[in-house]
């Protein structure tokens, strides 16, 4: 039904894209999948809702069972519905749905800009990636795009494979928090920190960047104990560091240790306490609920990076479809999430953390970090590298802007007959709960051009430097907060906090 919609966002990146790979054309139909699946988030409501209905009025009930129950469904009612869509049935559906044209453009306009400058950047930085030891060969030999939220006008993660099974992922977005987060790893490593987690090696260009693709490998009894104190570690780290967001999809495993592959709410600021009233996450950054690597009992879903696999994620927004492209096809905005078989084997060997590991790799990195305080807060020290670098601002969760987005391409909003985003519309304009800074607009916008919002700031700074006006929301710069945090800290309260950690595994356990 999709076709000939795409087709024109295909011409447009040929015109503008050289792509000098001999492969090119098999790069851009793999990028195309990635505009099919942009489209069908969008209208793909509004057009599966006229598909079913076309089809109920072609069968009765009884035929309509049994095509559902068929192990191989027909296809002519879809092929006779998607005919008319290419001659002179999409002109009235855009003129059905007023708001689906403006949809569509924006969606087409937000994928030539993003697979254009993707492959620009495949092709200049690929000597780059060679000599790193990321990618190997003449070039690319496959992409899959769409493998994060979209973010700043429908950019997302794209893992780039070569031939040899190597593999990288492009991320459109500064890396230079996540370098500095991996240099510390390997630097901890070095000093002798035995418990250190694996890092991940990342090439930081600037505006975007990119990452070895992790490989994953068996998980042994032999190394159960050394995955728990590794996973302790990290925690202990990442709390001492105030990340935030540290959940199941960023966290892959090793035969030997977890592995955090987005650190980009590493050092997240603390808000100012006019500004907590609107704000959904955890506002205190530095308590190890706010890591998200533990599951304390909020919700009824352990989302958290170093608990058990979730069963039954739910999935607001996700359009989840079945039988496509033929007489029996189905859609549902909401069901269980496909977790991507790298993460779900992560998980696997996440439900082997012992309790006992996962306090003594906290508490010798604690006991780590106090002694080697003032080697980690020189001026040449490895914290020095996190000084003003772009880190993820965190307003709400994110499954709360996927509802919203949900809402905003049902086929009512698209016929103009509600507004999808209604409900932050009221709180935008509410004058008891307004938002200092124009957060909410901000949020609107976003989420207005089929955006996930994604703010971000310095941490060096206490403005939220991605919102018009660049409101001072957080009480001082989140790397100035790290610092006092580590220039008090001791053997003692390293102590403290292990007792902290018993507490809490012993409660949620």
């Amino acid at each position: 039904m999709l076709e000939p919609i795409a087709a024109i966002g295909y011409q447009q990146l040929e015109r503008r894209s050289r792509c000098p790979f001999e492969n090119s054309r098999e790069l851009r139909k793999d990028l195309l999948v990635d505009l099919y699946r942009r489209l069908a988030t969008r209208v793909g409501q509004a057009l599966y809702l006229d598909f079913a209905l076309f089809r109920d009025s072609q069968l009765s009930r009884l035929e309509l069972l049994r095509l559902k129950s068929h192990p191989v469904p027909s296809r002519g009612l879809y092929l006779e519905f998607a005919g008319g869509l290419q001659s002179g049935g999409l002109e009235s559906f855009l003129s059905e749905y007023e708001h689906a044209p403006g949809v569509i453009a924006t969606a087409i306009a937000q994928w030539v800009d993003f697979a254009a400058d993707l492959l620009d950047r495949i092709e200049a930085d690929w000597s780059l990636l060679g000599a790193a030891g990321f990618l190997g060969g003449d070039g690319p030999s496959g992409l899959t795009a769409g493998l994060s939220d979209p973010h700043d006008n429908g950019r997302s993660v794209v893992l780039v494979r070569a031939r040899g099974g190597r593999g990288a992922y492009y991320k459109p977005r500064a890396m230079g928090l996540e370098a500095a987060f991996n240099e510390l790893l390997r630097w901890c490593s070095q000093e002798g920190l035995i418990d250190a987690p694996l890092a991940v090696d990342v090439l930081n260009r600037g505006e975007y960047g990119w990452s070895r693709r992790a490989r994953l490998s068996t998980h042994t009894l032999e190394n159960k104990a050394a995955f728990s104190r590794r996973a302790g570690s990290l925690l202990c780290l990442v709390q001492l560091l105030h990340g935030i967001d540290c959940h199941f999809e960023n966290i892959v495993a090793s035969a030997c240790s977890p592995i955090l592959i987005d650190a980009e709410c590493i050092m997240h600021p603390t808000f100012r306490r006019e500004y907590l009233a609107e704000i959904r996450v955890p506002a205190q950054p530095g308590d190890l609920a706010a890591t998200g690597l533990l599951h304390v009992g909020n919700g009824s879903v352990d989302i958290s990076g170093l608990g058990p696999r979730p069963t039954d994620l739910p999935q607001p927004g996700r359009l989840v479809w079945s039988h496509v492209n033929s007489d029996a096809m189905t859609l549902e905005v909401e069901g269980r999430d496909a977790i991507d078989e790298g993460v779900a084997y992560a998980y696997e060997s996440l439900q082997r953390v012992c309790p006992d590991g996962l306090l003594k790799g906290y508490l010798s990195t604690g006991e780590f970090v106090a002694q080697l305080k003032p080697r980690l807060l020189a001026d040449d020290g490895p914290l020095a590298a996190f000084e003003d670098q772009q880190v993820r601002v965190l307003l709400r969760p994110t499954a709360e802007y996927q509802r919203l987005l949900a809402r905003s391409n049902s086929a009512a909003a698209l016929r103009g007959k509600t507004d999808g985003l209604g409900e932050l519309v009221k709180r935008r304009d509410s004058k008891a709960t307004e938002e200092p800074g124009g957060l909410a607009s901000a949020e609107l916008a976003a989420l207005r051009r089929g955006d996930v919002p994604r703010f971000a700031t310095s941490t060096s700074s206490e403005q939220l430097m991605s919102v018009e006006g660049q409101p001072r929301c957080f009480a001082r710069p989140s790397f100035d907060q790290v610092v006092v945090r580590l220039q008090d800290f001791d053997a003692s309260q390293a102590a403290d906090e292990a007792g902290q950690l018993r507490e809490l595994l012993d409660t949620v356990s």
